[in-house]
């Protein structure tokens, strides 16, 4: 069975009743399709986190409103320009603020390398 972060095109959570569990659906992140700021990365997900947090936010326990999954952990896809250390098939983690999907632009300075691709 594949999962939704095995998608070939890029997706993100969106909830159809704000802070109801239960209205989470997975849309198109067409966000994704701009282009790449020089010190950002793209990365596709192949591990996400969710907290505490995450679950008082979406079941309207925490009125803050907030992102989903902050930590990850998967293979650069794309490297801006004015990357040095970090580059296309990379293994990193890091933290980010997360949309639940399978691909993102991230900051390269809240990343880690964790061994070369």
């Amino acid at each position: 069975m594949r999962s939704i972060l095995d998608a070939a095109k890029p997706v993100c959570a969106a909830f159809g009743t704000p802070d109801v569990l239960n209205s989470l659906y997975f849309c198109s992140y067409t966000e994704i399709l701009q282009p790449l700021p020089a010190n950002y990365m793209q990365v596709n997900f192949a591990a996400v986190g969710l907290s505490c947090k995450d679950s008082a936010v979406v079941t309207a326990r925490d009125s803050r409103r907030a992102t989903l999954s902050s930590e990850y952990a998967d293979t650069v896809t794309s490297a801006g320009t004015n990357l040095t250390a970090l580059s296309v098939g990379d293994l990193i983690f890091g933290l980010t603020k997360g949309n639940l999907g399978n691909y993102e632009r991230v900051p390269a300075v809240f990343a880690q390398t964790w061994a070369s691709g």
